[in-house]
């Protein structure tokens, strides 16, 4: 099982891409091979996104 700290920086790094235009992210080149990191990921991928596709990171779920 992943450390806390692992599942916070999988879903930063999802969180992290940028939404194309139409605030879709692509979500299709997943990192990580662990199934608890790439759920991480992928929850990171489809945080809340501004206007300017950037996504709030302080919504990171594994944060202390």
């Amino acid at each position: 099982m992943p450390e806390r700290a692992d599942l916070s920086t999988a879903w930063v790094a999802g969180a992290e891409i940028p939404a194309d235009i139409f605030g879709d992210v692509d979500a299709s080149d997943c990192p990580y091979d662990d199934p608890e990191l790439a759920a991480a990921w992928r929850d990171g991928t489809e945080a809340l996104r501004d206007w300017d596709g950037r996504a709030d990171l302080t919504s990171n779920p594994h944060n202390d």
